[in-house]
C-alpha cells in the first residue's frame, strides 16, 4: 500500500499533465439501458449486473481516467439489507465492489499495453468510493447537508466498518466522496 501511496502522491503533485478522475457512472450506465432507481443506486449492480459495472470501469480506464472508484458510493451493509440481503451478502458485495474495481483496472492495462498506449501513460489507480452518510439515506441529504440526528461516534463507525471492508480488498486508494455538511465547520 506504501507503493501505491508515493505513487498516488507523485502523480497528483505531477503539474506537467493533468490528472483525470472518472465521472458520471450512473449516467453512463443509464445511456447502456440500464435502470437505477431505488436506493443502492448503481451500487444494486453489484448483485444484479456487475458485468455492466466492470464494462463501465474498463471504458472509464481506457478512455483516459487516472483513477476510477467502484460502485460503492451508495452502497452500505444497511442499505443491502433494506434490499432484502443479509449482513453477509452486503458486506461480501462492498468488498466485490473493490475486486471489480481491480480487475477492470488490471484488464484495461492489459489492453492499454496490447495497444501500445501503456508507455504513454501510469498505470491507473482503482479507487474505493466512500460515500457520505447522507448517501446512505437516499434522499439527496448528502447535497443539503444536516445532522441526520446521529452522533459523531455513530457517523466514526459508519465509515470505518466499511473501510476495514475495503481495505481487506486493498484498493490502490479511497476516494471520499461528498462530506456531510455538519462536519464542514
Amino acid at each position: 500500500m506504501a507503493e501505491n501511496f508515493e505513487r498516488f502522491v507523485s502523480a497528483i503533485s505531477d503539474m506537467r499533465r493533468p490528472f483525470v478522475l472518472d465521472g458520471g457512472q450512473a449516467t453512463q450506465m443509464e445511456q447502456e439501458g440500464v435502470d437505477l432507481s431505488g436506493h443502492l443506486w448503481s451500487a444494486r449492480l453489484l448483485r444484479d449486473n456487475p458485468s455492466m459495472v466492470k464494462k463501465t470501469h474498463v471504458a472509464f480506464f481506457l478512455a483516459g481516467a487516472d483513477v476510477a472508484v467502484s460502485a460503492s458510493y451508495q452502497g452500505t451493509v444497511e442499505g443491502f439489507k433494506r434490499a432484502g440481503m443479509s449482513d453477509e451478502e452486503g458486506q461480501r458485495l462492498l468488498k466485490f465492489s473493490i475486486k471489480l474495481i481491480r480487475e477492470a483496472r488490471d484488464e484495461a492495462w492489459e489492453q492499454m499495453h496490447k495497444h501500445g498506449s501503456a508507455s504513454k501513460r501510469m498505470k491507473p489507480f482503482a479507487g474505493a468510493s466512500v460515500g457520505c452518510y447522507g448517501a446512505s439515506l437516499a434522499d439527496g441529504s448528502e447535497y443539503t447537508g444536516g445532522s441526520y440526528g446521529i452522533s459523531l461516534e455513530e457517523l466514526r463507525k459508519f465509515h470505518l466498518d466499511r473501510l476495514k471492508l475495503f481495505a481487506e480488498e486493498a484498493p490502490d486508494v479511497f476516494a471520499f466522496e461528498t462530506s456531510e455538511m455538519s462536519l464542514r465547520r
